[in-house]
Parts: C-alpha cells; sequence; structure tokens
C-alpha cells in the first residue's frame, strides 16, 4: 500500500477525500489518518501539499465547507445544524471558514442560492 514509493494518483486521492467525509466529524488529524489507512505520515502530508496544494488541515476545512455549501443549497436546515453536521465546533468558525473560501457568508451564500433558484 504506502509509505514510500510511487504516488498511485486517483485512486488515492479519492481514498483520502472518502475517509475525511466520513471521519471529519471526528476531529481526526493526520497522523491518525496515515495510521488507519496504511501510510507513511510524511509521504500523506506531501501528497495533501503536492497534489492537493494545501496542508491537511486547510483541505479538511475545504472539504467541510463545500459540504455545508451544498446543505445550503438542498436544504432548510439551520446554520447552527449544517455547522454542527460538517463538523466544525460553531457557527463563528463556519462563517470564518466559509467566508475564506466563498468570500461571503453562509446565509448569504443561501440567500443568493435561493435567488438563482427562483
Amino acid at each position: 500500500m504506502g509509505g514510500g514509493g510511487r504516488f498511485d494518483g486517483g485512486e488515492l486521492e479519492v481514498k483520502l477525500i472518502d475517509y475525511i467525509r466520513l471521519n471529519y466529524d471526528k476531529g481526526i488529524g493526520l497522523k491518525q489518518m496515515a495510521e488507519d489507512l496504511g501510510y507513511n505520515y510524511s509521504y500523506l502530508s506531501d501528497v495533501f501539499n503536492r497534489v492537493f496544494g494545501c496542508g491537511f488541515s486547510k483541505f479538511v476545512n475545504r472539504l467541510k465547507v463545500e459540504d455545508a455549501a451544498e446543505l445550503l443549497r438542498t436544504t432548510d436546515y439551520g446554520i447552527g445544524r449544517i455547522s454542527s453536521y460538517c463538523g466544525f465546533n460553531n457557527i463563528k468558525t463556519l462563517n470564518l471558514q466559509f467566508k475564506d473560501i466563498y468570500g461571503i457568508t453562509p446565509t448569504e451564500f443561501r440567500r443568493q442560492s435561493a435567488a438563482k433558484k427562483g
């Protein structure tokens, strides 16, 4: 499996994304992920930087925000519920991460998404 040697491309990317999405609400870290998937910590750290263009924590936050955006578009869940569901400790953290990626707050995003629908 992993550790050193060759990077196994798309298959590993999918495995990493799937693992993160299944576990980000548990506050997983790169060390735990490497252990669970049987990869070397340094190797996975390098994969995140080379393939995804950012470190592990930033990538996890990006996935969480993408999932929150999808829920904002497709459900009427409150921001607090979405924040909790997507593994954020509180609404403030979701707002900060969301604004960093989309440039607007989750509430503004939902409003704009609703306006585009109808």
